[in-house]
């Protein structure tokens, strides 16, 4: 997927726009929407420890995302453990679970970085795994904790990363932090290039156009609908972009890399939306309470 185009602007609303990305294949999955929303204006937030179906429904509709598969959603969480359901009378409502919360302070943690593309140190980390082709969903597991924390992939089971990873925290609690794994940290020998296994392990073309997107996206906000659902739409697509680009040194990187301006254009939208995000939440809210 080498050199995929820039998402260019429409007159769509920049919740949907960016919900939908830049073709059908790079849409915002509901369920990364979700987890968005929920770290945003839900997480450690004692007003909403539990909302209405209903809620959920409303935003999410701006979202073009649609009732039934907003329900859907919400179901699945409940099923994997990261929501937990709750019944009066007809009115289903849904609550974080610990593990939930867990796995959404571990985003937040990197949406509210100050450097998300800057490596800690100038170190690599260099991990090698063996998991049996028949394990596939541990295989998938593994492979995407590995890649949210900024590892590529150089060939099958062995994957590296800029900066000193602590593995542990990488693999969590998750059945993957019993797979036997070897990883150390350190600096390429003499006679090796960082530029080569760079280009090995990651698409630097696609991580590019990447920021592009997403600079595109949200540098003019005068289409803002709901800022609710494009702050939620605005989450989503900042934590996609987190997770395809792992932080690599500069001098590894082609000139003018725009990582800069994507966390500068990021800043100034949560600027722009945090708070009618916030206040039209709270309207979504008694409104559905006085529809009961």
């Amino acid at each position: 997927m080498k050199g995929a185009a820039m998402q260019r602007l429409s007159t769509a609303p920049l919740a949907a726009q960016a919900a939908e990305g830049s073709s059908t294949e790079e849409r915002i999955a509901p369920q990364q929407l979700m987890l968005a929303f929920l770290g945003a204006f839900v997480l450690d937030d004692d007003r909403r420890r539990y909302l209405t179906a209903g809620v959920f429904i409303d935003i999410f509709l701006c979202l073009k995302v649609s009732e039934a598969v907003t329900r859907a959603t919400l179901n699945r969480m409940v099923r994997t453990g990261l929501l937990h359901r709750a019944q009066t009378g007809r009115i289903a409502s849904f609550g974080i679970t610990e593990n939930g919360q867990a796995l959404l302070r571990q985003g937040r943690e990197r949406v509210a970085s100050t450097g998300p593309f800057t490596p800690v140190d100038d170190e690599w980390t260099l991990l090698s795994y063996s998991i049996p082709e028949a394990q596939r969903d541990l295989r998938h597991q593994l492979r995407s904790r590995l890649q949210w924390a900024g590892f590529g992939r150089l060939r099958d089971g062995l994957w590296i990363a800029p900066g000193t990873k602590d593995i542990r925290e990488v693999l969590g609690q998750s059945e993957v932090a019993n797979v036997v794994t070897v990883a150390f940290a350190g600096h390429p020998i003499g006679g090796t290039s960082p530029h080569d296994f760079v280009r090995s392990a990651w698409d630097l073309e696609l991580i590019e156009s990447e920021h592009h997107r997403f600079i595109a996206s949200w540098t003019d906000l005068s289409a803002t609908a709901n800022p609710v659902a494009s702050f939620t739409a605005l989450g989503a697509d900042w934590l996609r972009l987190l997770r395809v680009d792992p932080g690599l040194p500069e001098h590894c990187l082609p000139t003018d890399w725009p990582a800069e301006r994507s966390v500068a254009v990021h800043e100034n939208a949560v600027a722009v939306l945090a708070v009618a995000a916030d206040e039209t939440l709270e309207q979504i809210i008694r409104s559905r309470a006085g529809r009961k």
